[in-house]
């Protein structure tokens, strides 16, 4: 049974991968070149009760950060 929907992907799945989805009834439609980005770019910042991380898409130019609370004292961002 084929899908009626194409799923959009970028270069960079291993094709055993997607020979493996397309036996399950999965449709690909390649929408870059080799080596080509062309889908949307994530990031992410999470804060906790003593620490802030960040993430960023590794394959965009860019890289996320976080900066340290103004008096911090051990006791973390949130009063």
């Amino acid at each position: 049974m084929r899908s009626e929907y194409l799923v959009q992907i970028e270069d960079g799945f291993a094709p055993s991968t997607l020979r493996a989805l397309n036996a399950m009834g999965h449709a690909f439609q390649r929408i870059s070149l080799p080596g080509e980005l062309r889908m949307g770019y994530a990031a992410v910042i999470t804060i906790g009760d003593k620490e802030v991380m960040a993430g960023a898409d590794p394959r965009r130019a860019g890289e996320a950060g976080a900066v340290g609370c103004k008096n911090d004292k051990g006791n973390g961002c949130r009063k």
